[in-house]
């Protein structure tokens, strides 16, 4: 199975030293959901069956190059990545309280993604026909201009329809992206009903929508046809949305050190799972121990040495 994940990759700075050094990586909510799921495959030797690839748009710069080298290192396929002459990857430093809660701040209304699919970054969206899964976010979507927000979701409404082929959505929330609530509701709506994976986060969609709790959430998100996926619940755990009367009692991370991309990595982990052909349970509980793994490091996209050696302990 081939599956394409498509957003914005990003400078990452991670402020350590008492906020006064950083260090320097690249992340987006979408390049970690890649790279954990690229790696998830490798752990459980599923690799030479599956291929993921990543597409966004960068710059012809020298933190562009790294990022793609990144990605390569990872085995993440590059082939689709498209170069904007004039602009350069966003940027954004995150701060971790004691309690491992992140906040961020973005320099990025001028990145090299925000041009994708435009008329001078291609591809053709045709030319993503050739892959059996396409993950994204609502990041992904907020980033680009209605007029190609829209033409996006038409051809996934196309994509779907043909033999095989599947949507995965994370509605991953930030206001800051939006003109309005309104406006995001409008997007995140339309992009639930052309997807067939679902995996939002409790948080993101209780302040996008205003759901007063759980059950009103899951009501509304089966009156836009999602039937299959996961609500990421953080501490009370995840719920099935095949079978939401299921309670998952999953272990969790006792020291929190940095909670930054703990939903990417768990639909990752999950999707790995799903690609393998694994039962809901075990994709749920790979999810979560990926995630759990995950914000125990500092960083979104943890040093791939201390990703392997924290396994074999």
């Amino acid at each position: 199975m081939n599956i394409l994940c498509v957003g914005e990759a990003m400078v990452e700075l991670s402020l350590t030293g008492g906020q006064s050094s950083a260090n320097v990586g690249f992340a987006g909510d979408t390049l970690n959901t890649a790279v954990y799921l690229q790696r998830t495959l490798n752990a459980g030797n599923d690799a030479s069956e599956h291929s993921v690839s990543y597409l966004t748009a960068l710059g012809h710069d020298a933190f562009s190059a790294q990022m793609v080298s990144l990605m390569a290192s990872e085995n993440i396929g590059t082939d689709l990545i498209q170069y904007h002459s004039d602009r350069v990857p966003g940027l954004y430093a995150i701060n971790t309280d004691d309690a491992g809660e992140r906040s961020f701040t973005y320099w990025r209304d001028q990145s090299a993604a925000r041009a994708l699919f435009s008329t001078e970054i291609v591809p053709e969206l045709s030319e993503l026909n050739r892959f059996d899964l396409i993950y994204y976010s609502a990041i992904s979507l907020a980033i680009l201009p209605d007029a190609i927000k829209q033409r996006w979701l038409e051809f996934l409404h196309t994509f779907r329809n043909l033999p095989g082929k599947q949507v995965a959505f994370d509605s991953n929330y930030r206001p800051r992206l939006w003109d309005s609530p309104a406006h995001a509701r409008e997007y995140i709506e339309a992009a639930y009903r052309q997807c067939d994976v679902a995996l939002p986060s409790m948080d993101d969609e209780m302040e996008a929508f205003g759901d007063t709790d759980r059950s009103e959430l899951l009501h509304r998100l089966n009156s836009y046809g999602v039937r299959r996926g996961v609500l990421k619940c953080g501490v009370d755990g995840p719920v099935d949305l095949a079978d939401t009367s299921t309670v998952y009692d999953l272990p969790v991370q006792p020291h929190v050190v940095d909670s930054t991309a703990a939903g990417d990595s768990f639909n990752g982990a999950y999707l790995a799972g799903l690609m393998c052909g694994k039962p809901s349970a075990a994709c749920i509980e790979q999810g979560h121990n990926c995630a759990r793994r995950v914000i125990g490091f500092r960083g979104a996209i943890v040093d791939p040495e201390l990703w392997n050696n924290d396994a074999q302990a």
